[in-house]
């Protein structure tokens, strides 16, 4: 028997999948160590825990026919009003089961080739999908798609840190002779902030005046991304050898930005879109549902067919092979580690997982580990949010993941969250603390009213699982309620997307209790100065194993070459690529390789 953990946020003794299975005893290793996995695992239920999702039948009509997807998983919990509103347009398009609310294609063709291509016309006609779409997560089509519902996101997604990767990109080009200085010039495309952020008045108000303060940094457009040098254009790097930075940066940099796929390798298999984080995918990218349909031994494919996001919406993945079924709700930490395993390495090091040059522990069957991400890892210390069960989501905000429409050149930009906004200080609570508390622009502390609580959820915020408000939801440092997070008198209650309810007491009330270590006592206590000029983690830290950079050397010499992830991204965005499940056959190379 082997560790079968090709399932996000899993871990349960099974065989592995045929296709892995045999890699495993081609690279002569068995599964992860399980040490190692449970320090992945911890904040996943165990198999089988969760409500179950309600019974479903096709219709057995069209795409659900026995020939074609008759086993597929529903897309939500049909008792969801989502799948329902998803039946009702699919009806009203001549599909009993829903799928061209998505996807398009042709629900009454008797073959593969005529049912993958074109759309109902009544459903193009209202803004639905105007062609076959087989990935209806991609931001090339979602306006048609997820944007019917959710057109604010949507339009946010193009201003995402995580799409322009404007920070990512002035971070590299200073490091290669401050090309563009302390500027944010540059994007992956060309695109310009929304008239008005998404949040609420209070979180507006507060940033035009955070985007005053910092011009370079909240810009209101992006430039394109320059282009490699090519051609003759090589010839100028012997002048001006910083222009290196855009080959690694489109080669390097960009592969996890959402307007592609990305690397199809062990453990960074995802969607693009909106389905890098709410479709599930396998660290060995395979099918494990139960539509025929879908080669279950070929790389590159979802998990299960199942959207993940809150705690109401579960996500299922059948039993198979001995395994139990497993149920799960939110994203789990592995599909956000499937891009952030580089650069800070933030995600893996919330995990307690530190790179490492061997590919020991050894297994029980005296292999080593199989490479994750490309790389081998060894465990360390876990961030204590992580052990209490916490997901990604569960602390970072709407606004942090999908963005607000305006447009922010690095991470303090966009992140909207601070320690505080839960923990307080030991002279106030959370709703005591004037809002800007921790995201100061100068050394010093915030001023101005109580932040209070909020009564009300902006309407973008009230698509997800609501929770009892109890005395109010706590306000992010930037003014908008976290609706996860709620003041029970002196205390905080937050409820875990994964479905855990965790009670916090915030340091106001430690401290009137009695209950402050010595060691918080000299920190915070006895040297207020800590709290006004320093982050949390500044101290907080240990559990993050750092990565100081790289020695970078980019080879142009041989005509080597390596793929191109903007230039890719770009070909997404004309009529042909449209529609390209990802980006296999495209040709976007450029000169160089970095070694």
């Amino acid at each position: 028997m082997l560790v079968a953990a090709s399932w996000p946020g899993q871990v349960a003794t099974a065989p592995l999948p045929p296709a892995a299975a045999a890699r495993v005893r081609e690279e002569g290793a068995r599964a992860p160590a399980p040490d190692l996995l449970e320090r992945r695992e911890q904040s996943m239920p165990a198999p089988g825990a969760g409500p179950k999702t309600a019974a479903l039948s096709w219709s057995g009509q069209g795409c659900t026919a026995a020939q074609c997807h008759s086993g597929i998983e529903p897309i939500r919990d049909p008792d969801s009003e989502m799948f329902k509103r998803i039946i009702e347009i699919g009806r009203a398009a001549g599909d009993p089961d829903g799928c061209v609310a998505c996807h398009g294609g042709d629900p009454r063709a008797e073959d593969v080739a005529s049912a993958h291509r074109g759309a109902p016309a009544r459903l193009a006609r209202e803004g639905g999908p105007d062609a076959f779409f087989p990935d209806p997560a991609s931001p090339w089509v979602n306006e048609r798609t997820c944007g019917r519902c959710h057109a604010e996101l949507v339009a946010a997604q193009w201003r995402s840190l995580m799409m322009t990767e404007a920070g990512k990109i002035q971070g590299t080009a200073w490091a290669f002779g401050s090309l563009e200085g302390y500027d944010h010039r540059w994007a992956n495309y060309a695109v310009a902030s929304l008239a008005e952020r998404i949040g609420t008045p209070a979180y507006r108000a507060y940033m035009a005046a955070k985007a005053g303060a910092h011009p370079n940094v909240f810009v209101s457009s992006h430039e394109p991304l320059p282009d490699a040098p090519a051609g003759l254009g090589l010839r100028q790097l012997a002048e001006e050898p910083g222009r290196a930075a855009f080959t690694y940066i489109r080669n390097q940099c960009q592969r996890c930005h959402l307007g592609v796929r990305g690397r199809q390798a062990r453990g960074d298999y995802r969607g693009m879109g909106c389905g890098a984080c709410h479709v599930p995918y396998g660290n060995e990218g395979l099918y494990e549902g139960g539509d025929r349909a879908i080669p279950p031994d070929e790389p590159g494919h979802l998990l299960v067919h199942r959207i993940q996001a809150t705690r109401e919406a579960t996500v299922e993945r059948p039993a198979a092979a001995g395994a139990p079924a497993v149920r799960w709700s939110g994203i789990p930490v592995e599909t956000c580690t499937t891009c952030h395993n580089r650069g800070k390495r933030i995600g893996v090091s919330y995990q307690g997982l530190m790179e490492a040059a061997w590919d020991t522990p050894y297994t029980e069957g005296g292999g080593g580990q199989l490479p994750l991400h490309t790389k081998h890892y060894i465990a360390l210390s876990r961030d204590v949010h992580y052990q209490k069960g916490m997901l990604c989501q569960d602390c970072h905000t709407s606004g942090d993941v999908h963005g607000d429409g305006g447009l922010a050149g690095a991470n303090l930009a966009a992140v909207e969250i601070e320690c505080s906004d839960c923990h307080g200080t030991p002279a106030r609570y959370p709703w005591e603390l004037p809002l800007g508390w921790g995201d100061e622009d100068a050394p010093g502390a915030a001023s101005g009213p109580p932040r209070g609580v909020a009564r009300e959820l902006p309407a973008h915020l009230e698509r997800g699982t609501l929770y009892p408000q109890a005395d109010g939801y706590l306000l992010t440092a930037r003014g908008n309620p976290m609706p996860e997070v709620v003041r029970v008198g002196d205390r905080v209650l937050v409820h875990t997307a994964g479905g855990r309810d965790l009670w916090l007491d915030p340091l106001r009330r430690k401290a009137d209790r009695g209950e402050l270590s010595p060691a918080a006592e000299a920190a915070m206590v006895t040297t207020p100065r800590h709290l006004e000029t320093m982050e949390c983690y500044a101290c907080h830290a240990t559990w993050a194993p750092q990565c100081y950079g790289c020695h970078v050397k980019i080879d142009y010499s041989g005509g080597a070459r390596s793929f191109d992830w903007v230039s890719a991204g770009r070909r997404h965005g004309t009529p042909a690529g449209r529609t390209a499940r990802g980006e296999n056959g495209f040709d976007t190379t450029i000169p160089g390789r970095v070694v």
